[in-house]
């Protein structure tokens, strides 16, 4: 990973290269690689996809890759409209004063994430 984090890696390539080694188009697992490569990419979850009403293909769907390239597009401008949406500053604040974490620094799209994937909890 310290080795690829100087390269440019899309999400469609490590897709691709996980669906040659395993055979399966492995969606969340892709979207974790890349997160770890660079943190301020979206992971695919269950519980966000659940919370937007979005869905990823099934393995029986034709072009099961091209739509899951496409939907973790759709995830990441959704991300990025959100983030620079002028109400997500105090979004951001209130869960800063929220959970109190000083000593480390929590980037703006793992705030969204974990909101997303705790709404449930706060209905």
């Amino acid at each position: 990973f310290e080795k690829i984090k100087k390269l440019e890696v899309a999400f469609e390539d490590i897709l691709r290269d996980l669906q040659r080694i395993t055979g399966r188009v492995e969606a969340s697992f892709t979207s974790k690689v890349l997160h770890t490569i660079d943190p301020t990419s979206p992971v695919i979850d269950s519980l966000v996809f659940t919370q937007l009403g979005w869905n990823l293909p099934k393995s029986i769907e034709l072009h099961q890759e091209r739509k899951t390239v496409d939907i973790y597009s759709r995830l990441k401008n959704f991300y990025e409209n959100a983030l620079e949406n002028e109400k997500w500053i105090i979004i951001s604040s209130e869960f800063e004063k929220k959970i109190n974490y000083t000593n480390h620094k929590i980037s703006e799209q793992k705030k969204l994430d974990t909101l997303l994937w705790k709404y449930d909890t706060y209905k």
